[in-house]
């Protein structure tokens, strides 16, 4: 290993370098030895940016199920702090069981500073260093990714929280490894941030006196790492990685990249190393996510009218629009004006920014229809929900009145949002209908009432369309709220503040103390602002992270 130290050197501090050996230990369930050589293999990570982080995740997937008959295999992923500490977590096969781990060493030899803070899952180990490791069984599959996180979550007397999660990406189930506790140390509240480094490995660990070729074969492909975001979000991607192999050791074993940010390990059995020891396997200046354009319902436009397009991009970010069809309509913003008969053709694009390329271009074809001869003019009212808030699962029914006193026609221009379903209790009752909430976020619904004959009242063109937005909220948010309100007075008080929309954001605002707490439905993330955090938006963590803190119901 000594080749690894010393690139452990170059990214961490001094007392790190024996962490690799300690991953091997019988504390981590892991043999007591390691007789070497064994077939390992290493990625050595870095950020373009510094941080500090207060999360990293780092996914996972197991390409074979190896036969650990004689021998485990350990996929971990090494993390530091700002105080020179480190931890790992990751997922194992042996032949007991199939794990997830997450551990933390403490801050130095004479005194416990990382302390179980959960479950019977973390217990103190004592031998090569000395801290805290959690281990719960995990069945996880071959084949599927899973994301590895830890997160900062929150102060305990003179600690500070960490988690460790592992979530199947496929099912979308979430779960939490256990909380470790780091007492203040070198200065820092806990062990400060996350560094802006890290390292990716797949060693066989019980090895006892097996050949090079006698080790399980194991093929681990890892993506990432990423920080300070939820797992969909770009925050802080990485710009490096370097392959790295320990000396002296077997040389069946080796790594590749189909490109960041992806990296394979293969160890053990018949594997050809194919790679010479520090190669970079791939460096970026900045790493990048696509993104994608979703148009909602079209809208009601005839020669003269004007209606209102909505379409979202899979990044979050806002989408322009334009026409394609200058001779038949014209568009302002989100708003489409008929100019003649015919198709109007409206293209949606997102330049993308320093975390998402430009997704390409969508467009939506829109009949524009000339008005009735001679036809009245109509417009449609306000529209009223009932009841007048509506949350994920839960229902509400739109109405709106047009001066025609013809029947208008709803739809929702955020089907990821929310819905709207017609039905009708009998073949000459109204029509009513409903809106689903979908998801959190903010739904906008379209009025339109296409015209008509009335009876003795004359024959109508079709009115301009009209639009309304209402909060998909959640209870959980309220659950948040509380939670912190009764964990953190000393920043939202008074408790049980109202809460209120400003959209994408729910919040609250505490008078007691000026700051304010809120939820972003654009990107699932918990935000601070105020006198004790800054005046401008802190992100502090992921609705996720927070529920699962808190012991709201998910």
């Amino acid at each position: 290993m000594q080749k690894l130290y010393f690139i452990l050197r170059k990214f961490c501090p001094l007392q790190l370098l024996f962490l690799l050996t300690v991953f091997l230990s019988s504390t981590f369930s892991h043999a007591a030895t390691v007789n070497l050589p064994v077939a390992t293999a290493h990625t050595v990570y870095g950020f373009k940016e510094s941080g500090p982080f207060y999360n990293i995740d780092l996914f996972v997937k197991w390409e074979n199920d190896p036969d650990v008959t004689n021998a485990g295999v350990y996929a971990g992923n090494m993390f530091y702090f700002q105080n020179g500490v480190g931890g790992y977590f990751g997922t194992q096969k042996d032949k007991n069981a199939k794990k997830a781990i997450f551990s933390i060493w403490d801050a130095g030899t004479t005194v416990s500073t990382a302390i179980p803070n959960g479950t019977d899952a973390c217990v103190r180990f004592g031998h090569e260093g000395s801290g805290t490791s959690c281990i719960i069984p995990y069945n996880w599959i071959a084949g599927r990714e899973y994301r590895l996180r830890i997160w900062m979550l929150n102060r305990v007397n003179n600690a500070t929280a960490w988690g460790g999660w592992i979530q199947d990406t496929t099912t979308g189930i979430e779960t939490m490894i256990d909380t470790i506790l780091l007492k203040d140390s070198s200065g820092y509240q806990g062990y400060g941030s996350l560094s802006a480094s890290g390292i990716s490995f797949t060693e066989h660990y019980g090895i006892g006196s097996l050949s090079c070729s006698a080790l399980p074969q194991a093929k681990i492909t890892w993506r990432g790492p990423y920080a300070n975001m939820n797992g969909t979000k770009i925050g802080a991607t990485s710009s490096s990685a370097i392959a790295n192999f320990n000396t002296p050791e077997c040389t069946n074993s080796t790594e590749s990249s189909t490109g960041a940010p992806y990296v394979t390990h293969e160890v053990g059995g018949t594997t050809v190393r194919s790679i010479a020891n520090n190669t970079a396997l791939w460096s970026l200046s900045t790493t990048v996510f696509s993104q994608t354009i979703t148009f909602g319902t079209a809208p009601t436009l005839t020669v003269g009218g004007a209606g209102s397009v909505s379409a979202t991009a899979t990044s979050g970010l806002a989408v322009s629009y334009s026409s394609l069809t200058p001779s038949v309509c014209s568009v302002s913003g989100s708003t489409v004006t008929g100019l003649i008969a015919g198709t109007c053709t409206v293209a949606a694009n997102q330049a993308g920014n320093a975390g998402y390329s430009a997704a390409a271009q969508v467009t939506q074809s829109i009949q524009v229809m000339q008005p009735q001869s001679g036809g009245l003019t109509q417009t449609i009212g306000a529209m009223s929900f009932s009841p007048s808030t509506l949350s994920v699962g839960g229902t509400s029914v739109v109405s709106a009145t047009a001066t025609s006193g013809l029947p208008v026609v709803f739809s929702s221009m955020t089907s990821s949002i929310c819905t709207v379903t017609p039905s009708q209790n009998s073949l000459f009752s109204p029509v009513i209908y409903t809106v689903t909430g979908v998801s959190t976020g903010i739904c906008r619904i379209a009025a339109n009432q296409a015209g008509g004959t009335v009876l003795l009242g004359g024959t109508f063109s079709a009115a301009p369309q009209t639009t309304q937005s209402i909060t998909v909220g959640s209870n959980q948010y309220d659950c948040i709220f509380n939670w912190a309100e009764t964990n953190f007075p000393q920043y939202f008080s008074p408790a049980n503040s109202t809460t209120a929309n400003y959209a994408p954001y729910q919040y609250r605002y505490y008078a007691g103390t000026g700051n304010y707490l809120a939820i972003s439905s654009a990107d699932m993330n918990v935000w601070v602002l105020g006198p004790s955090f800054g005046s401008s938006l802190l992100n502090v963590g992921t609705v996720t992270n927070f529920l699962t803190a808190a012991g709201c119901p998910g």
